[in-house]
């Protein structure tokens, strides 16, 4: 292999990279699909947690076994090629509001196809979760927001979602992408751009069978999920592969899907008591959180096949 990324695919790594992949997440799931424990809880986050980590695993044990050069860190994404940090700043912004937008718009989609309703005023669906969450402490919602009012739960929402991004890279969203787009993407792009950023959504979306099959997401609708989902991750792909063209790191994609995971729960916060949320409808991950994302998508689609070459891809850089 010479010195930048090659020019044709090498599959046999990424035959590796996949084999490991995806079997680490049956190995952690399998105690509940045997129906050994119940996957709910703590257990269940802490399972989904280090399922995020297999990609980076495999990532790590496919570069001992076939690339072993310096400066691969830069290769996989991890710098910042040709220190353009203006470019880098702008898209790791960009990175981190959208997700939000996209989220906050969901529930609005929801509502405007007639598929659920809202409470913008009251907020008594977000009372009615706190009150479920405060059942058997004593306390009343104004007891826990210290005499504040409901809505500066919805007011402070983005702050809080803009540190949950921060904080779920380190927690994981980091250990996926750095298979996702660091290793994997760069390894496919000689298909073509699109067709690189396309599969990789493909395998990132059946990665999560095993547990949304558990009711990961779509809990009423587990093997409906499985294949619903990989659109959403097709879509997302594009986006933050797109991210990583831009930049040539990796950074701006782990960041923004930090932030689709912190921005997930808003829903909750705005709709009306009694609704019952049907996550293949009307969620983030549902067909009313894919409208706005889809668009977007399709933007960055016809940019990349306008101007195929206006990136600043990793491969273009000279090894470290």
């Amino acid at each position: 292999m010479s010195d930048s990324e090659p020019d044709r695919v090498p599959w046999p790594e990424i035959a590796v990279f996949l084999a490991i992949t995806l079997l680490i997440p049956w190995v952690l799931t399998a105690p509940f699909h045997l129906g050994l424990a119940a996957f709910e809880g703590v257990v269940a986050l802490v399972v989904a947690a280090a399922m995020m980590w297999a990609p980076t695993i495999a990532t790590i044990v496919t570069l001992l076994l076939f690339d072993r050069r310096a400066g691969w860190w830069r290769r996989v994404g991890l710098g910042v090629p040709g220190g353009r940090w203006l470019r880098f700043l702008g898209v790791m912004a960009l990175a981190l509001v959208v997700p939000l937008i996209v989220s906050f718009a969901a529930p609005f989609a929801g509502a405007a196809l007639g598929w659920i309703r809202l409470d913008l005023t009251g907020l008594s669906g977000l009372r009615e979760l706190m009150e479920a969450q405060l059942a058997g402490s004593g306390m009343t919602v104004e007891q826990a927001l210290g005499g504040l009012p409901l809505w500066i739960v919805v007011a402070t929402a983005p702050i809080n979602m803009v540190l949950g991004a921060f904080i779920n890279v380190v927690l994981g969203t980091f250990g996926e992408e750095f298979g996702w787009r660091g290793f994997l993407q760069p390894r496919l792009d000689p298909m073509g751009a699109v067709a690189s950023l396309v599969l990789v959504g493909v395998i990132w979306g059946f990665w999560h069978a095993p547990i949304i099959l558990l009711g990961h997401n779509y809990p009423d609708a587990p093997v409906l999920g499985v294949f619903l989902f990989v659109p959403f991750c097709v879509i997302w792909s594009i986006l933050l592969g797109a991210t990583r063209r831009w930049t040539g790191s990796l950074w701006p994609a782990a960041l923004g899907h930090g932030a689709i995971n912190a921005s997930a729960g808003f829903i909750a916060m705005v709709i009306a008591a009694g609704e019952e949320l049907d996550a293949i409808w009307v969620s983030p991950v549902g067909i009313s959180g894919m409208i706005l994302p889809f668009l977007l998508a399709a933007v960055v689609v016809i940019a990349l096949v306008l101007r195929p070459g206006t990136t600043e891809d990793a491969r273009s850089q000279p090894a470290a």
